[in-house]
Order: structure tokens, then C-alpha cells, then sequence
């Protein structure tokens, strides 16, 4: 009896306690953050999931979502009136950010997010960090699935010419010749096909690298590593083999002769058009071009092939990035005297926990989803649209919100949720493209911003483009390609490259 009294008398101590911190009122937080056409976040449904994640953490959350286009000069105009939100997307560079002390250095607080740190070895401290001060400011969105690329092929075609699957750089040279030497495609056209295509899929703007990897080139098409070396790839060893193969694709019209000016999305429309045969591609290129050209051409088939192989046997291809250094936050440095800080980083540890990554790839139980079985079902009109456009309509998979992308997730809604048997011809070529690549996957290292690029770049690389234009379609030589490069060392280039690999020595503790 002296027990229950006991405990009694203290339920009654404890309880102006609980109720202060049941009655605690919410923290109030502004953010900023840019979005797309693929993320409509103007609904009340797509802001489902992130109102939950904050009401976890006892915060009243207010987002301005803002357009991609013209987002840098609506953050600039906070800059310029010292009020910034509290958390933001950066649209302008990061480093102008850190001049202006308008952000936090995370480096002091690591200790407190550690479920967002957990994710970065020391291969990822590259993309995390500034080069300027090799310091950490910015939460990134992360991805953990590595299928991004692959080599693709019209599988119809290869049929037409009676060949094989092209395996080694000499067997997809033969068959891109019998690419152009017959109709493939059938319209009376023997010169409209295009053998081979090579945009800017995962380069950037740089269009005409992927042929770099034949000889082992780990780059982001300006940029390698190796052994330690961090480097512009024009100065790689075997950047002149590759330059060889290039001149002669080009003078025998087996690359797309309007390599240097068409875009990803142009290179598409050749494929969807069936002018182009072969080139790296995004993962979903067969699933789409197949799908396109099924009613018109039941025999169309695109299919994902394993990355060419080099001359010495290296057969390589770029991953997806983890650290998508196009999806970050940033936190207003206001935050620091203001009382937000702590709340903030609270927050963001939570969103990267085991619960927090939940949330953001599967929703809500009775919304989003189903348990059955001790298993997570995802909502059928989710799982059925493979573009994600259903699931990020309706909040998931926001990669505009930080958190981490699963490879379950992404699994589940690109397969919607079938046994491969079950699925459409152009979707058993998605899966397929995910899953052919795992054994030569590479990380493409990121373009660290020094002073001296951002002096000499625009510039520099200009004339090194132009140098490899003219190289490529035969106006000038190897040699003179290697001599107008040199030549560039005393406008800025000697600079960018001994800041770029010192910059990279220092990020990596050497």
C-alpha cells in the first residue's frame, strides 16, 4: 500500500512537468527551398509526409517552395536584405555563401547529426566538403542505389545484320560499320542512321567523353582520379588514345557527327525517331524508346549491354552519385544566435534515422502504405507509375527535401511491384539496365571549386574545348592538340591544376 502511495505521489509531482512539455509550443521554422514540374509541392497532399516529419520534432514548419529557374536571384535578394529563412536551398554557389558568413559550418556540430554522417566515408568527403577551406556546410539529398547509365543497343537491328551483342571496342566498331553501310532502319534512307551517340548524359556539359573510359579515365568528363592524382583528364596518359579513336569514328561518320552540339534530350529523339543505334544512355533510354516505337514497330527493341570494352580489357561505367550535390540545404548562420540551431539539427538527424528514411520512401501507414505481413505494401496507384511522378506527387521520394533515396524503394515502384516475367517488353529492359552495370560501377569525382577555377575556367576551358573540337574532326592533330594544351599552362591552367590537386589533398587529410 506504502508502494502504490508512493508512486502515486510522484505520477502527481511529475505531472505539471508533462504537462509544460506536452504543452511545449511548436518551434516555428521558415525554409526556402527550389522544386520542379516532377515535384508539385504546391498541393496539400504532396506536403503530407514533410508535415508529419515535422510534427516529430515539435516544429511548425513553413516552406516557400520556389522555381529552379529564377531561384538564384530570389536567394540573392535575401542575401541583400539580411533576413534569410532559416534553412535554404543555396542556388548560388556555396563558396559565395561562406564569403558572406551566411551559413553554418557544420564541423563543430557533426556530433549531433550523426545519423547523416553515418553515410560519409571518407570517398564522399569530396562532394561534402569546400574546397576553399575544406570545411562542411550543406546537407545533401542521398541516393543509395549506384544504376544511373548503360550502354544501349537496337537489339532488332544486330538482328537485321545477323550479329552478335557487340562485347570488345573492335567488335562494336564492325557493327557500327554495318550501321552504316545498310537501311537498318528500313525508310529508304541508307545515310540517316547514326551509329553511335554521345551527349552530355553524365558529364555535365561536356558531350563526347564517354569513349574516355575505354582506357580506364575514372573522370566526370573534365576531372579524374587516380592513385591519388587529382587531375584534369587532358592530362591523363592515355588521353591521347582516346582522342585516336575519336578522329576516327568521326572521319568514318560512326559517331554522331553533331556530337559537340546535341543535347541529352536531342540525342533521345534520335533514338525515339530510330535514327540513332547504340550510345550510353540514362537507364530508362530502352524502356521509353521501346514503349515509343512498340505501336508503329513491334520489333523495335533498345536494350541495355554491358559497358564497351577497352582495348586492354578495362570495362568501366559511371555510378549514381550518393551525395547528389544538386539536392542541398543549407542553414542561415541567423540560426546561431537566434535559438534555432539546436532544433534544426535535431531535425535533420531525425530525417536521416532509421525512421526519418522510412517516412521519406514510404509515407504514412493507412496513407501511403500498408503493413501486411510485417512488410511494408506501397499504395497500387504509387507502385503502378514507374516515373515516381505518383509517388512524389503525393510526397515520397522529394529529393528536393533531404534524406536518403533506398535502393528498396527505388526497386519496388521502378519494377511496380511485378515479377519480372509479368512486366511489358520496355520494362524488362529498365530492370535489366539496373542490374547489368554492378560489377563495373566507378564514383565520377566532383569539380572542386578553388579560386583558381573559378578565375580560369570559363576561359581555359573554352580554348581546350575548342582545341578538342578541332582535334576530334581533323583540323588539327594529337600533337597539336597536347601543344595548344600546354601552351594554355601559362593563362591559368598551371594554376587550376595545382589548386584543384591540392585542394583535393587537403579534403583527404594528405
Amino acid at each position: 500500500m506504502k508502494k502504490l502511495l508512493a508512486l502515486l505521489l510522484c505520477l502527481v509531482l511529475a505531472m505539471p512537468a508533462l504537462a509544460a512539455l506536452a504543452d511545449e509550443a511548436p518551434v516555428k521554422m521558415h525554409w526556402v527551398l527550389t522544386t520542379n514540374g516532377n515535384y508539385d509541392m504546391t498541393t496539400e497532399e504532396s506536403m503530407t509526409v514533410i508535415k508529419a516529419m515535422a510534427a516529430k520534432c515539435n516544429i511548425d514548419l513553413e516552406i516557400d517552395w520556389i522555381s529552379t529557374e529564377g531561384s538564384k536571384e530570389k536567394i540573392s535578394a535575401f542575401l541583400a536584405s539580411n533576413s534569410l529563412p532559416d534553412v535554404f536551398s543555396p542556388c548560388v554557389a556555396i563558396e559565395s555563401l561562406v564569403e558572406e558568413g551566411a551559413v553554418v559550418a557544420l564541423d563543430d556540430y557533426l556530433d549531433q547529426i550523426p545519423n547523416y554522417t553515418r553515410f560519409l566515408d571518407d570517398s564522399q568527403q569530396p562532394f561534402v566538403r569546400n574546397a576553399a577551406d575544406g570545411q562542411m556546410y550543406a546537407i545533401y539529398a542521398l541516393t543509395q542505389f549506384q544504376p544511373a547509365y548503360t550502354m544501349v543497343v537496337r537489339k532488332d537491328w544486330l538482328n537485321k545484320l545477323n550479329m552478335e551483342e557487340p562485347n570488345t571496342i573492335d567488335e562494336w566498331i564492325t557493327f557500327w560499320r554495318a550501321v552504316k553501310e545498310n537501311d537498318v532502319n528500313g525508310n529508304g534512307d541508307p545515310n540517316d542512321e547514326v551509329p553511335f551517340v554521345d551527349p552530355n548524359t553524365f558529364t555535365g556539359s561536356y558531350r563526347g567523353c564517354s569513349l574516355m573510359m575505354l582506357y580506364g579515365i575514372q573522370s566526370n568528363g573534365v576531372w579524374y582520379v587516380e592513385d591519388g592524382a587529382y587531375s584534369l583528364v587532358y592530362s591523363h596518359p592515355r588521353y591521347g588514345e582516346y582522342l585516336e579513336l575519336m578522329r576516327q569514328l568521326y572521319a568514318e561518320e560512326l559517331i554522331d557527327q553533331e556530337v559537340f552540339t546535341h543535347t541529352a534530350t536531342e540525342c533521345a529523339t534520335l533514338f525515339n525517331s530510330e535514327i540513332a543505334a547504340s550510345g550510353y544512355q540514362w537507364i530508362s533510354r530502352p524502356q521509353n524508346t521501346t514503349k515509343t516505337l512498340h505501336e508503329a514497330n513491334p520489333d523495335a527493341l533498345l536494350i541495355p549491354t554491358l559497358p564497351i570494352q577497352g582495348p586492354d580489357g578495362i570495362r568501366i561505367i559511371p555510378s549514381r552519385a550518393l551525395t547528389n550535390t544538386q539536392y542541398d540545404v543549407v542553414i542561415s548562420y541567423e540560426t546561431e544566435t537566434n535559438g534555432k540551431l539546436e532544433k534544426i539539427l535535431e531535425f535533420i538527424n531525425f530525417l536521416y534515422s532509421d525512421e526519418g528514411i522510412e517516412m521519406y520512401n514510404y509515407g504514412l501507414e493507412g496513407v501511403h502504405h500498408q503493413v501486411v505481413d510485417g512488410k511494408i505494401v506501397l499504395n497500387a496507384d504509387i507502385v503502378a507509375d514507374s516515373t515516381f511522378t505518383a509517388a512524389r506527387h503525393q510526397g515520397l521520394i522529394n529529393q528536393f527535401w533531404p534524406g536518403v533515396w533506398t535502393k528498396d524503394a527505388y526497386n519496388t515502384i521502378m519494377r511496380k511491384g511485378l515479377a519480372f516475367e509479368e512486366m511489358e517488353i520496355w520494362d524488362q529492359q529498365m530492370v535489366k539496365g539496373t542490374e547489368i552495370n554492378w560489377d563495373y560501377y566507378f564514383t565520377m569525382p566532383p569539380t572542386l571549386a578553388t579560386d583558381a577555377w573559378a578565375q580560369y575556367n570559363a576561359d581555359v576551358m573554352g580554348k581546350i574545348d575548342e582545341l578538342r573540337a578541332q582535334c576530334i574532326t581533323g583540323k588539327i592533330s594529337v600533337d597539336d592538340f597536347f601543344a595548344g594544351y600546354e601552351g594554355l599552362m601559362g593563362y591559368g591552367l598551371s594554376e587550376i591544376l595545382e589548386e584543384g590537386q591540392a585542394a583535393y589533398d587537403a579534403i583527404m587529410g594528405k
